[in-house]
């Protein structure tokens, strides 16, 4: 049921946008529905601030015997790099949907936080 006056609006919008590999790449499969997502999302609510969230998971490896040790690879420069460039991507380049290039993360900067007295 519906009720006069009220109106949802949505603000901020959290996008995970999956799991970075060991190299700190990001898998194509990842970008698949992702400029769709953001386009319709967008539509809804030009507005928004969308929040995207890059997870890693593998800092710690497993040896055949379940013992674990540092990841060679996270936090070399190369890492670095390629997280870089996927973080580009997302804010400066988009991703595409049917072959032309979408909407990107960074169409608008996010406002500062109020300021509460006390807090």
């Amino acid at each position: 049921m519906k009720h006069p006056g009220l109106c949802l609006r949505i603000r901020y919008q959290m996008a995970d946008v999956g799991m970075l590999t060991d190299l700190g790449t990001l898998d194509a499969r990842n970008y698949a529905g992702l400029a769709q997502w953001l386009k319709y999302s967008k539509q809804a609510a030009p507005d928004q601030v969308v929040i995207v969230v890059l997870n890693f998971n593998q800092s710690l490896m497993q040896d055949g015997e379940g013992n674990e040790y540092p990841n060679p690879r996270f936090g070399t420069a190369e890492f670095k790099q390629n997280v870089n460039q996927v973080v580009h991507k997302l804010v400066n380049e988009g991703v595409s949907l049917e072959g032309k290039p979408s909407h990107t993360f960074c169409e608008k900067q996010l406002p500062a936080a109020p300021h509460h007295a006390g807090l």
